[in-house]
Parts: C-alpha cells; structure tokens; sequence
C-alpha cells in the first residue's frame, strides 16, 4: 500500500447530499404513495384526479413521472404491485410509519429502523426465553406493569403500538382461518413471523432504491470529486459513487449489501447491535440474534468483502492512509468494521460534518468508538479533523 492510499466511507448523508430520498422516512412515504396509486388503479380513477392526488406528493420529480407514465399506460405495474404486496399490512412498516407519525407531532422528522426493531427485539428477549411458550401470553406481556416497569413512557407507548400493529396485521393476514389461528401458536412462531415481515420490508426497501432511486440523476460535489480515493467503504446499498463519479475507480466495498432489482438472494444488513452486556448474556440468549447486525453480515456474506482491506491496512505498518468519513453517523453498532480505520496511528482523518449541531455528535460518537484520550491526542496531532461539508 503507497502512503498516498485515500479511503471514503460513506453512510446515508452521503446519498442525501446528492439529493437523493434515502431516508427511513422517505421510504415510508414512498410506501404509502404506492398503496394510494394502487389505490387509484383499483378504482379506475379519472386522470385528473390522479394527478391531482400525486402533485401533492412530496416525491423526486422522475419517480413521479414513472408513477403518471404508469397510470396513463397501464404498463410496467409490476414493480409497484411487489411493493404493495410487501409493504401492505406488514406488521413493521405498519408499525415504523406510526412511530414517525406520532414523532412528527413532537417536531421530529425521522424514524431510525433498528433502533425501533431493537427496542422490541430486546424487550421480546428480555421477557420470554422459551420459544414453546404461548404467544398470545407474549403478546399479553407488552401491557403488563411488571414487565414494562422499567422502560421509558415513549418505549411503553412504543411497544403498545408494535403490539397493535402486531395483532392487526397477523389478524388481517389468517382472518379466513379459524380463530385459534389468527395469532402465531408459539413464541418461535412469533420469532418467524416477525423476521419474514422484516425481510419482506428489506426486499422493499431494495426495490425502491434499486428501480428509483438509483437511476435519478444528480450531480457530483467538488468536494468528493477532489479527494478521488482508491477505496470507498459504502455503508449505503445504492451505487451513488460509482455512478456520479464514473472517472474515478475506485474499489467499492458495500458494507451492508448492494440493492438489486433483480430476483436474487437478497444481501442486504438491517439489523440491530447487541443489547445484552456481558459475555455471558451474549453467549446463553441466542434466540434473537437473527435480528443482530454482525450474525447477517455472516448469514449474508458481506462479511467477508473489507476483511481484505482492513489486512491491507494493517499488513503496512510504516504507510500512512488518509480517511475521510462522509455521511457516516459513526454509530458504535459499525465499531467492528471502523475501529481498524479510525484508530490507527497511522490514519490521517477527515471527519466532515453538515452544521454545528452534528459535528458535536460525531465528536461525541468519534469518542465512543476510539476513547476519550485518542480523539484529543489526534485533534492536536492534526490527525483527526472536522470539517464542514460545504463552506
């Protein structure tokens, strides 16, 4: 490795910087635009009524042109019939696009997936460790004061609404079978249900960002235009670098999976980090850690595409690399993957940041992940920076 070797990583405010809907939230709304347009299939709606409704959307103008050219065609609905048929009625979309309308009132304008998946998860974990048990009795617990004693108001009222949504979407699904069946019989039956929901959400999620939002056009920022760097860690599922930047090659590894349109095993991470806090813990509750980050990337292989620069890093001891983090959150559920990058004394990083208020959360995650001492030695060694996107 040259000491000139230049590593971006990216995360989902690299996309949002190009102008690209990537959000949680984005995706939700997207989800409900496709169940009204389906909406307004079934009923034959008049054109001008459709197009009404969609210019109310708040929807990148080439998606809605896709959404009119199909209304007026009648042509190409596959796409859209997939994702209703994913996204309707699941117990996680349902239950994600309430928890984003009841945060909205409250002024706040996003949802994080596996911080909401996690505090169920934990809490399912937490109360039941016996997959034989009734999951009507589970089910119940989510109620029950001596269970949720410990919790939060707004994690109460969370798991309530996950419990609703759990009933009202399992109902809907078996409503032509006999009543005893209307719920999952056992609590591993329960765990099935809600991990095939969650990958029917990932395989939506695919979809909306393979068909749409990877084939918006955008223009490329000066600023990653000028750092042109040998390798590109991309913690987001969409192709925005290699596309914007076609002059420049760089060898993209997709951390959590790349999305693909195409009918394939999906590889894509949405998990959650561990919540147990010692070893013991970790080793003896097993039964939820399909849901954990670091079991999919193994399940799903991607694992194994940044072993190979993470030993190029550290097989040359007398080079120095260049970092430059773009749009990453720093989340300490990414330390496995980051640590080697970020605290090496052979790194020279580049932390850049959107205001004031964010930089002062990376600072604070760049702690967490690398400590205290390392972070203050680094910032007056000038090997740690942070810089603000666009001046």
């Amino acid at each position: 490795m040259s000491e000139s070797v230049k590593i971006l990583i990216t995360g989902n405010g690299f996309d949002i910087a190009h102008g690209l809907q990537t959000g949680y939230t984005d995706f939700l709304d997207f989800c409900k635009h496709v169940k009204n347009f389906c909406w307004h299939l079934d009923i034959n709606s008049q054109e001008g009524i459709f197009l009404g409704d969609i210019k109310t959307w708040k929807l990148n103008e080439q998606i809605k042109d896709e959404f009119i050219e199909a209304f007026k065609t009648r042509e190409n609905l596959g796409i859209f019939n997939e994702i209703k048929r994913l996204t309707v009625n699941n117990v996680w979309i349902d239950f994600m696009s309430r928890v984003s309308n009841s945060q909205a009132k409250r002024g706040i304008n996003w949802v994080d997936f596996e911080t909401e998946i996690k505090n169920v998860i934990s809490f399912v974990d937490r109360t039941e460790s016996d997959l034989t048990s009734s999951c009507v009795d589970l089910m119940n617990k989510f109620a029950l004061k001596n269970y949720i004693q410990d919790l939060s108001a707004g994690d109460i009222e969370k798991l309530s609404i996950f419990n609703e949504c759990l009933r009202n979407a399992y109902y809907d699904e078996h409503k032509h079978e006999e009543v005893k069946k209307y719920y999952p019989l056992t609590v591993r039956d329960f765990r099935k249900y809600i991990y095939d929901e969650l990958e029917d959400l990932i395989r939506a999620l695919e979809l909306y960002l393979a068909h749409f939002i990877n084939h918006i056009e955008c223009k490329p920022l000066p600023l990653i235009a000028k750092i042109r760097p040998d390798y590109v860690l991309n913690f987001n599922y969409t192709n925005t670098f290699e596309r914007v930047y076609p002059d420049v090659k760089p060898e993209i590894i997709y951390v959590h999976g790349k999305c693909d349109e195409a009918e394939h095993e999906n590889n894509m991470i949405l998990g959650i980090n561990e919540y147990w806090r010692t070893d013991e813990e970790i080793m003896s509750n097993v039964n939820y850690a399909i849901f954990k980050k670091y079991v999919q990337r193994i399940r799903k292989r991607t694992v194994y595409q940044y072993r190979p620069l993470k030993k190029l890093v550290k097989a040359n001891e007398a080079s120095l690399f260049f970092v430059h983090i773009f749009g990453h959150s720093l989340d300490v559920t990414d330390k496995d993957i980051l640590a080697d990058f970020l605290s090496s004394p052979r790194a020279d990083i580049t932390v850049y940041y959107h205001n004031k208020e964010s930089e002062g959360e990376l600072i604070a995650k760049m702690i967490a992940l690398t400590g205290a001492e390392y972070v203050i030695e680094s910032v007056n060694n000038n090997r740690l920076r942070f810089c603000k996107s666009f001046e």
